[in-house]
């Protein structure tokens, strides 16, 4: 992967992972009808009459937020307080309320961005797709085999086609990542059994089966959707489809879409593996223009940049500061005499924090008496499953079989599920009775809570996040940069 290319997808994730904190266990379900002031987090509506008080409640609850998650803006203040865009947005419609503007100048204002009204001149082409050729909307669809995200927007999808079956039309574009060694042989695979009209039945067994994408597999499946084998394997082997794959790539990251799912709902940009919802109220958008004869004039759109909302302002930790946090008593690596510990926060579903466990291995190596990593908590709510893999992680920590534990959830990181953690524990020798009871009363849980609200009092709301003697490196940062900070930290030390 090239060096831009990881940057970016950085930044995605990052900017997809300022969330919320997971909630394992379902949440009771909220009050039905508009959303009241005292229940949007972080949003101030103090100075306002009465009537303009309700006035700012109604824009809230009619509002969208822009973050793509495809709540109201109230919604989204009380169901997912860590949002990044929804408190600058609440606290501008208040303004304006207060200001005297009409309801109408402050949605112009500020709930009808410019960005919405860009699209992207992507043509379907020959990809294989769901839905009639004539539907009023086309999802152009941009996704991974391998990619843990991607496997998320498959019900999305689904639903989709099953709720506008006439009117939508999803098209399947290849997008293999470099960082995805089996992803382009996965998609020729798909491509190959869409040339015998099996794509569908490929594309499901391809997800099924999204952690081992062998060669093998492929004819295994190949034989189980009933498509002519031989015919199969010649198109594999004369990579018959890799340079439309190359196109499909090419032509979106032209316009700069380096990560994936990347979906265009006509010609609309929808980056991550956002709800249905989000795909919904675009949809229905289209449709409701259709119908008027009154869709807006749209931009033609050169990168994506220009239909994405700006970053919020950042409020991350502060890389000149030092934060006291304290170690605690959670999995630690290295000795507790070292000169220099590492606190980092990760979640089990981050496909970044993944990638710098090497990198704290190398360092333990690099520094045996000098460095200690303490391994805290932080899953996110955008991943389903990093709460109980973190609570699985803990109890494996309480038999002092953190490490295998850890090296194993990685491991399966696209598999995670309570019977898997049961799996696990068994494979590394668990008392398996022990674990069960402290999954089933969620005995870690509180510990966990605790490692993410101190990550998010400093600001670390993304996942990888690390701190060195309390200095912050964010993300998956390179060995060169934690080695930077430990000198220097080592050089303190010895004055």
């Amino acid at each position: 992967m090239t060096p831009h290319r990881f940057t970016l997808m950085a930044s995605l994730c990052a900017l997809t992972t300022t969330l919320a904190l997971a909630a394992p266990s379902p949440t009771p379900a909220a009050a039905a009808g508009p959303v009241p002031p005292e229940a949007m987090t972080g949003l101030v509506f103090d100075g306002l009459t009465p009537e303009q008080k309700t006035l700012a409640t109604e824009i809230l609850n009619a509002g969208s937020c822009d973050c793509g998650c495809g709540m109201k803006l109230a919604v989204c203040r009380r169901d997912d307080p860590k949002c990044p865009r929804s408190p600058g947005l609440g606290k501008q419609v208040i303004d304006l309320v207060k200001a005297g503007k009409s309801r109408d100048e402050i949605f112009k204002t500020a709930l009808t961005p410019a960005t919405k009204f860009v699209q992207f001149a992507l043509a379907p082409g020959n990809a294989p797709s769901v839905g009639p050729k004539d539907a009023k909307v086309t999802v152009l669809h941009y996704f991974d085999y391998q990619c843990p995200f991607c496997t998320r927007i498959v019900p999305t999808l689904e639903q989709i086609a099953k709720e506008y079956p006439d009117s939508v039309r999803i098209v399947y574009k290849m997008h293999p990542l470099p960082m995805h060694a089996n992803a382009t042989p996965a998609a020729e695979a798909a491509l190959a059994a869409a040339a015998q009209g099996k794509f569908l039945e490929m594309h499901k067994k391809l997800w099924e089966k999204q952690q081992e994408l062998t060669r093998e597999r492929f004819l295994t499946i190949a034989k189980e959707i009933g498509l002519d084998v031989a015919k199969f394997t010649k198109d594999l082997d004369a990579h018959t489809y890799a340079e439309a794959i190359k196109k499909e790539t090419k032509e979106v990251e032209d316009i700069g879409a380096s990560g994936t799912p990347a979906s265009f709902i006509n010609g609309r940009y929808l980056s991550g593996a956002k709800p249905f919802t989000a795909f919904k109220e675009i949809i229905d958008e289209e449709l409701g223009w259709v119908k008027a004869g009154n869709r807006p004039e749209f931009k033609t759109g050169k990168n994506v940049s220009e239909a994405s909302a700006k970053a919020a302002t950042p409020s991350g930790p502060d890389p000149n500061k030092v934060y006291e946090i304290a170690a605690g008593d959670g999995p630690s690596s290295g000795p507790k005499t070292a000169k220099v510990t590492i606190l980092h926060y990760f979640d089990y579903q981050c496909p970044f924090c993944v990638r710098v466990g090497p990198t704290l291995d190398q360092l333990l190596k690099d520094y045996p008496k000098d460095v200690r990593v303490v391994y805290k908590m932080h899953p996110l709510s955008m991943h389903q499953q990093a709460m109980g893999a973190a609570e699985a992680a803990m109890a494996a920590h309480a038999q002092g079989k953190f490490p295998a534990m850890h090296e194993k959830l990685f491991a399966n990181m696209t598999a995670l599920s309570r019977d898997k953690y049961l799996q696990l524990a068994s494979e590394i020798g668990l008392d398996v009775k022990r674990f069960t009871s402290d999954l089933d009363a969620r005995t870690y849980k509180a510990k966990i809570d605790a490692d993410a609200a101190e990550a998010m009092k400093v600001g670390a709301t993304g996942t990888p996040a690390s701190f060195v003697n309390g200095r912050f490196v964010s993300g998956a940062a390179p060995v060169a940069t934690f080695k930077k900070l430990i000198d220097e930290e080592l050089a303190k030390a010895s004055k």
